[in-house]
């Protein structure tokens, strides 16, 4: 491969990454907003934030490695798990906590 050759690949590389890069930000700012507007996160919510699937999320509370609360919604009466935010932050610094690793 030739000089010339060389320098237009790397240019293309430069390229793509500062696109990539550009959209990781404007991610990361979209998060950062939402994450400081919210105190209580859901399921989905909490999963999308951390990258993982609702289930796993919805696990880890079950066997106690997440602290979630469980609220009333309006709809007939069924309860929803909430993520507060403060267990977002505590998640991200710390890891899962202990809790039981019974799966019942």
């Amino acid at each position: 491969m030739s000089f010339p050759a060389i320098l237009g690949a790397l240019s293309d590389m430069r390229t793509e990454f500062d696109r990539r890069l550009s959209q990781i930000e404007k991610t990361l700012r979209r998060v950062a907003d939402v994450r400081a507007d919210k105190q209580y996160f859901t399921v989905r919510e909490f999963a999308r934030l951390v990258g993982c699937r609702e289930d796993t999320v919805r696990s880890w509370a079950r066997l106690g490695r997440i602290a979630a609360t469980r609220t009333r919604s309006g709809r007939g009466g069924r309860s929803e798990l909430r993520i507060s935010r403060e267990e977002l932050l505590r998640y991200e610094a710390e890891g899962l906590l202990g809790g039981s690793d019974d799966p019942k």
